[in-house]
């Protein structure tokens, strides 16, 4: 499969254990971010990631309205 045509999808980890945050809705948005997810989901020296886990309120400076960036991934490596 090649991996520049994927835009949009679903992932399903294999190392299922290794996830932090709702399973049934891990979406990529590109192809680079699929691979993302399969490096952190195969790779052994990541202990936990997650996908869009966490969430950070500010404050907008062109409208001040209150507002919400999800966070690509969070990752935690056995290195620290």
């Amino acid at each position: 499969m090649n991996l520049e045509h994927i835009q949009r999808g679903k992932y399903i980890p294999l190392n299922k254990d290794k996830y932090i945050g709702d399973m049934s809705n891990i979406t990529y948005r590109s192809s680079l971010e699929r691979m993302c997810m399969r490096y952190f989901d195969l790779n052994p020296d990541v202990i936990l990631w997650g996908s869009e886990v966490t969430k950070i309120k500010y404050i907008c400076g062109t409208d001040e309205e209150i507002h919400t960036y999800n966070d690509d991934f969070t990752v935690k490596f056995k290195t620290g």
